[in-house]
């Protein structure tokens, strides 16, 4: 059964968040979660061709067979999921809209060594790269209203002096 998901903070490490586009789980399988992507630069392409390029998280195995490019940006981001929603799977799903070869199903299993190292390089990213984000007000022009900038400034202002 497929169910929708919405915003899942870590709990061990709250500055991680992840926002899987479903939630499975069946008796057979367990607990997994599904992420899906149509990218738009190759939505007349074939599966099979997509994964020659390189760039939509797909490649070639050795062996010949399309797999999930473990280096790609959609490899972290699922395994990031699995980490905020302790599920043990991520079926990933790519599809475009190719008349024959237009749908891709590959799973990615939870890894506990890839979640260790984005464990560990959470707060770093937090600090180095969404806090500062969060400092501009390009986030706040459209998200948060001027009250809860000042706050979160003063937080921040207090959190760095202490470092």
């Amino acid at each position: 059964m497929l169910e929708p998901s919405g915003l899942r903070i870590c709990q061990s490490k709250p500055c991680i968040a992840a926002s899987p586009d479903g939630l499975v789980e069946c008796s057979c399988h367990g607990r997994g979660l599904v992420e899906i992507k149509c990218p738009y630069k190759h939505h007349l392409d074939k599966v099979t061709e997509i994964a020659k390029c390189g760039d939509s998280g797909l490649k070639y195995s050795t062996s010949g067979n399309v797999e999930v490019n473990p280096n790609h940006q959609y490899y972290f981001q699922m395994k990031t999921q699995m980490i905020c929603t302790g599920r043990d799977y991520c079926d990933f799903v790519i599809f475009t809209v190719a008349k024959t070869d237009n749908i891709g199903i590959y799973r990615v299993q939870k890894d506990d060594s890839c979640a260790y190292q984005i464990l560990q390089r959470a707060p770093l990213f937090w600090h180095k790269v969404i806090v500062p984000e969060l400092r501009t007000g390009l986030v706040y022009n459209s998200v948060v209203d001027m009250y809860v900038k000042k706050t979160l400034d003063k937080i921040l202002d207090k959190v760095s002096r202490n470092d």
